[in-house]
């Protein structure tokens, strides 16, 4: 493999935005028997604005999705028209995937339809809140991490992703059969090792597309999984999954 960059994966107090998404029009629009305000009766309203002990109308709307699921789920089974549940415009915050199964798809020959706003965002991202200055370390602030948050990937500052901690490695390394050794035990002396992830920002140079592995437009990265001394163990199944090809044993470089 090319020799890794490093990163690390902002286990502590930086953290964390969560998959998101627009819910445009989820899965289309219209509803017969429409009452004065432009919905059917039994229509469904939510808005991060609401309350969860609200019945759901377009008055005084539900709060989250979830409450939404369970309304429709109620209502499904007596449904005279098709139901549109309204997603308000603003950000609804998931703590699990919102999972539509067979009580969600209509009876009675109606559809139920989840409808947003232009404006719409269905967030599984945490808020990381409490920060204060670091003492000692002008211009430096830190926040308790949020529970679940382990190992992500993506930070979002006002609306816009920012980039995690990365840099060189400290020493040079020379692949094995389960990861690498180190020039140096630098790396045994971090105090987080599980926390970095090597970067191969080059692909992997040994198998290209047409050999049905991975190519140099990829950037595979993998995390590590412990250090003694100037040992690096790769974790598994990444180590392997990126570095093994059964498929075409004959490729040079192929372990």
């Amino acid at each position: 493999m090319p020799a890794p960059s490093r990163r690390t994966r902002g286990r502590r107090a930086f953290a964390l935005g969560g998959a998101a998404f627009l819910a445009t029009a989820l899965l289309g629009t219209g509803s017969a028997v429409a009452d004065q305000q432009g919905g059917s009766r039994q229509d469904v309203y939510v808005t991060p604005r609401g309350s969860d002990s609200a019945p759901g109308t377009q008055a005084r709307p539900v709060r989250t999705v979830e409450r939404a699921q369970e309304l429709v789920r109620q209502r499904a089974p007596r449904l005279t028209s098709d139901l549109t549940v309204h997603l308000a415009p603003g950000v609804f915050r998931l703590d699990r995937p919102l999972t539509l199964d067979a009580r969600d798809s209509g009876a009675n020959g109606h559809r139920i339809i989840w409808q947003g706003s232009g404006q719409t965002v269905l967030s599984g991202g945490r808020q990381v809140t409490g920060w204060r200055p670091v003492p000692g370390r002008p211009g430096l602030y830190s926040a308790p991490e949020p529970a679940g948050s382990d190992n992500t990937r993506q930070l979002y500052v006002n609306g816009v992703r920012e980039q995690r901690a990365q840099g060189p490695l400290p020493v040079s390394l020379k692949a094995t059969s389960t990861g690498y050794t180190a020039s140096a035990d630098t790396l045994a002396h971090w105090r987080n090792p599980g926390d970095i992830e090597m970067v191969y920002t080059a692909g992997e140079a040994l198998w290209n597309v047409e050999r049905a592995g991975l190519g140099q437009w990829t950037e595979p990265r993998c995390p590590i999984g412990s250090v003694s001394g100037t040992t690096v163990t790769m974790a598994q199944p990444c180590w392997d999954n990126s570095t093994r090809r059964v498929v075409f044993p004959d490729i040079p470089g192929a372990r």
